[in-house]
């Protein structure tokens, strides 16, 4: 029996691939905030320095599990341009719901925190928490709001160059806004630009490069390359900063959404799940809460005031000695968390 284009877009293998990718950005959120102080609380005895060149085997596996933050952002984007490229229209009650989303969900928070009597928080988180969309409180919902309303106006320039003159275009923007600002911010690069060169890539692959993106082979020997050169890259780092000043602190500097490492790894990966078929409710249910998940957890309230909490209780009462194991269980109660509060609000409001 032919399979229907609705059960074909809802291939649960590339539905757990966001269920995993979005459990990723939460650990790597997670290990953010051990990692730095924060100016809105009065205590900053949880935070480890995690920049820093070390020899500590569960603070060198938490800075390559901080890379993950970006591994998952480009997994959903990626996920997203596949079926984004064959889009011509721009659905308006989608763009609607999700910017609701955001602010119901942000106020709800901000008067549920309010009235448990947390009463002295900072102003300007305060009013960020009011206007999440415009100050970007979940940055990665407010550029997808903005790159989504203009992606029928980039197929449509890409509808209009041939082959030759798309792979220039593809590979100028990928030098300039993913290899070169993965060295250094020159050319001032933001999201918004560098999801286009981005778009580009997937757009001329399921073009013109459709045997070697359904090539199973191929695409475990990209995903492979752009593992050993992500991590290989971290573990390079840490050794010269071990051995050299200048490098001392440079460990999370490669932690960046232009690292063509991880989006290498994340376009191997994901023609690799894309071409492993299976269908399960459960996977599908759970991958829609993604989006809420996200908004969820990464509140502005919940990051600035909750998860330092969270370490500074993990620290004061157990110490660091298992911080590794911390970080995951801290990562599990949130996702948690974040599934029950999705679904309570998806069930709901």
């Amino acid at each position: 029996m032919r399979k229907s284009k609705q059960s074909e877009e809802r291939n649960s293998s590339v539905e757990l691939l966001k269920i995993i990718a979005i459990f990723l950005i939460l650990i790597s959120h997670v290990i953010w905030t051990v990692g730095r102080t924060s100016e809105y609380i009065a205590y900053d005895d949880y935070v480890v320095d995690l920049s820093v060149a070390t020899t500590n085997i569960q603070h060198l596996i938490m800075i390559m599990l901080y890379y993950s933050g970006a591994l998952g952002n480009t997994v959903f984007f990626v996920c997203s341009s596949w079926f984004l490229v064959d889009s011509n229209r721009v659905n308006k009650k989608k763009m609607l719901y999700m910017a609701l989303d955001v602010w119901v969900i942000s106020v709800i928070i901000f008067i549920a925190t309010y009235s448990l009597g947390i009463d002295k928080m900072d102003p300007w988180v305060m009013f960020v928490q009011l206007f999440p969309n415009i100050f970007a409180n979940n940055w990665y919902i407010t550029c997808y709001l903005i790159f989504y309303s203009i992606h029928p106006v980039l197929n449509g320039i890409i509808n209009n160059l041939n082959q030759r003159t798309m792979l220039r275009c593809t590979l100028v923007l990928s030098i300039l806004y993913i290899c070169f600002n993965f060295i250094s911010t020159f050319f001032f690069p933001s999201p918004i630009i560098l999801w286009v060169a981005i778009y580009f890539i997937i757009s001329y692959m399921k073009r013109y490069l459709k045997d070697i993106s359904e090539n199973l082979k191929i695409n475990k020997i990209l995903f492979l390359v752009g593992f050993i050169g992500n991590y290989g890259l971290i573990l390079l780092t840490n050794f010269l900063g071990l051995k050299i000043g200048f490098f001392q602190n440079k460990v999370l500097y490669w932690s960046n959404n232009c690292n063509p490492f991880l989006i290498l790894m994340v376009i191997g990966l994901f023609n690799i799940v894309r071409n492993i078929h299976f269908e399960s409710k459960v996977i599908n249910n759970l991958s829609k809460l993604s989006l809420l998940i996200y908004v969820v957890h990464d509140n502005s309230i919940l990051r600035t005031y909750y998860r330092p909490q969270m370490w500074h209780y993990v620290y004061n009462n157990y110490g660091y000695n298992n911080i590794l194991m911390w970080t995951i269980v801290l990562g599990i109660i949130i996702f948690l968390f974040g599934v029950c509060a999705s679904i309570f609000y998806y069930r709901t409001i």
